[in-house]
């Protein structure tokens, strides 16, 4: 079973939590997820984050999981999708957007969502 981290705004994204939800809801389908400290993010094989809301944690929890794939030879590597929703006043963070070890996926409803989440984890 896959074991998949999933990384959301905490402080900042508390209107979002039954979006958060939803896509923890849905990721059940591909594997076990772990949500609860960043301690998890060590065992997880995945690590997927709503990046929508800028969030200093979720960009350690990306950060940690980038620097330990610098060490980490192939298919040892964290897989790692970022989901993020445009709209007026919330812009992709420029770190995320041209980071080459990150795949981001634009979405404006749930169903887009979904349909990264099974793009990723079909690659």
């Amino acid at each position: 079973m896959t074991v998949i981290y999933f990384a959301g705004s905490i402080r900042g994204g508390r209107g979002e939590a039954e979006l958060y939800g939803q896509i923890i809801e849905y990721l059940k389908e591909y594997g076990k997820v772990l949500t609860d400290h960043t301690g998890g993010l060590d065992l997880a094989k995945v690590v997927v984050a709503e990046v929508t809301t800028h969030d200093l944690g979720v960009g350690f929890e990306i950060g940690k999981a980038l620097e330990r794939n610098e060490w980490i030879n192939g298919s040892d590597r964290k897989k790692i999708l970022c989901l993020y929703r445009p709209s007026d006043g919330k812009r992709l963070s420029a770190m995320i957007a041209g980071c080459e070890g990150l795949t981001v996926g634009k979405y404006a409803k749930i169903e887009e969502a979904r349909r990264h989440i099974d793009d990723f984890f079909r690659k």
